[in-house]
């Protein structure tokens, strides 16, 4: 597996660029230098941290581009945190 920090060069990317573009994920969670990734289609991926956007957080939808730039999507993320805000509602009516 290639690693090269400044650019994704990881097998993981490699094979999910052969699916599209662009594939979102959420950060699931931090292990050392590595941000744990869960994919759209329920897969996991591991990127070093210094390939993310510095403000990265668990809980973040990240999009990953073909061409190796990895951004936060806001919006994905406050949808997503309102649909559990409500099943949380919904849960202790």
């Amino acid at each position: 597996m290639e690693k090269q920090y400044g650019q994704i060069k990881t097998l993981d990317l490699i094979i999910i660029t052969k699916v599209g573009d662009i594939m979102k994920g959420i950060i699931d969670r931090f292990e050392g230098e590595l941000a744990v990734i869960e994919l759209e289609n329920k897969t996991f991926m591991n990127i070093h941290k210094k390939l993310l956007p510095n403000d990265c957080k668990e809980g973040d939808v990240v999009v990953l581009s073909r061409d190796g730039t990895i951004e936060i999507d806001y919006n994905a993320y406050k949808k997503l945190r309102e649909e559990i805000d409500n099943l949380m509602d919904e849960l202790f009516e």
